[in-house]
């Protein structure tokens, strides 16, 4: 195994510059993942191309969270995010090569998003860069192909090169874990014996059948039906993230463990998402749909460390995010097949958002009868 020096003692504890680089790692394969097919669209691609590509970022999110699980419990912080931004640096700019050199656009940007989120899985902070990444994504798509490529390229690197800070108190968490707490298997014999993450993991992939196509149909269609301009899209886009950062904060300050009020609004506003044809109305539901699942979401990653065994944190909450994650990938894949048959991108959407909320309902209900 590598060796890692420790953090040194001697500085004053440098907590944000870790946040900032850990965010970056997502922040990038989220923000790429929006202005990557916005530049396809412009160029002429189908409806179906955002939501392959939405589907490629979390097959790969759903793999590394699988094989990956554990490494942030055992290797030191910043030796593991620096490594990560430099494999999104080089991921990015053999993608960029790959499609002026074999012309196959569609195809290397779905491989590039596949691959990006591998090391996008390493991180702490997925719900912040989630956030963040569609207000900032919509715009980067303006600057064309070759600025996407160039300029997710050229921020990786840069953070890859960032100077090691000091941890925070009790954040330093590469040494060694007590046997048998931390692997793979103690995060299925985790959920084997607590139904409160069985609960919420259920609910979680209940809300991701919806959410597999609500944003990558919504910027289609903003942009196919709607004519909006990259741009344009950008506005939108930064209206989902403002209000996802307000819902981020709003969960962080009211506290409570129910998960089943934030599901239901999040599943009852995606199943209303394919029904609208007007910008606005589909914007504003974009942004509400997506405030109230990052609201479930920050309540849901609360509520499971206080249930999960903390040796055990980082292999089960991998495993969480990729159980939710691979109905994402799924659903995704699924979706954009049948909009590239002809279905409508907009049946697409409500039939899912329909499927997610009757999901969530049944979910809510055989948790009930058990306590029953």
């Amino acid at each position: 195994m590598t060796t890692v020096p420790a953090a040194s003692t001697s500085k004053r504890p440098d907590g944000w510059r870790l946040a900032a680089l850990l965010g970056l790692v997502a922040f990038g394969d989220e923000a790429f993942s929006i202005s990557l097919p916005l530049v396809l669209l412009t160029l002429g691609a189908s409806a179906s191309a955002p939501v392959l590509i939405h589907g490629a970022l979390y097959t790969s999110l759903v793999i590394a969270g699988f094989m990956l699980g554990g490494v942030v419990d055992r290797y030191e912080t910043y030796w593991v995010v620096r490594r990560c931004l430099l494999a999104s640096c080089l991921i990015v700019s053999l993608g960029g090569f790959l499609i002026y050199a074999t012309g196959w656009t569609v195809s290397v940007a779905v491989g590039t998003v596949l691959l990006l989120g591998v090391p996008g899985a390493i991180e702490a902070l997925r719900t912040a860069s989630a956030t963040v990444g569609p207000l900032i994504g919509g715009f980067v798509a303006s600057a064309g192909l070759k600025g996407v490529f160039a300029g997710y390229a050229l921020i990786f690197g840069i953070g890859s090169l960032a100077p090691r800070g000091d941890l925070p108190p009790g954040s330093d968490h590469h040494e060694p874990p007590e046997k048998g707490n931390n692997t793979q298997g103690s995060a299925v014999t985790e959920f084997r014996t607590n139904r409160s993450l069985v609960r919420g993991v259920a609910l979680s992939s209940s809300l991701n059948v919806g959410l597999a196509v609500m944003v990558p149909i919504s910027i289609a269609r903003l942009k196919l039906e709607g004519g909006l301009s990259a741009a344009q899209i950008g506005v939108c886009l930064a209206a989902v993230g403002v209000c996802s950062i307000v819902a981020a904060q709003v969960a962080g300050g009211v506290g409570g463990k129910s998960l089943a009020f934030p599901a239901l609004l999040t599943a009852s506003l995606v199943s209303l998402a394919g029904w609208f044809t007007s910008v606005f109305m589909i914007s504003a539901l974009m942004s509400f749909a997506s405030a109230t699942a990052i609201f479930f979401n920050v309540r849901w990653r609360t509520y499971r460390q206080l249930v999960t065994t903390p040796q055990r944190l980082g292999a089960v909450s991998s495993w969480c995010r990729s159980i939710a994650y691979s109905w994402i990938a799924l659903v995704s894949f699924i979706g954009a097949r049948f909009v590239s048959s002809g279905i409508s991108a907009s049946t697409v959407q409500t039939a899912a958002g329909v499927a997610s909320l009757v999901c969530v309902i049944i979910v809510l209900a055989g948790f009930r009868s058990e306590r029953a």
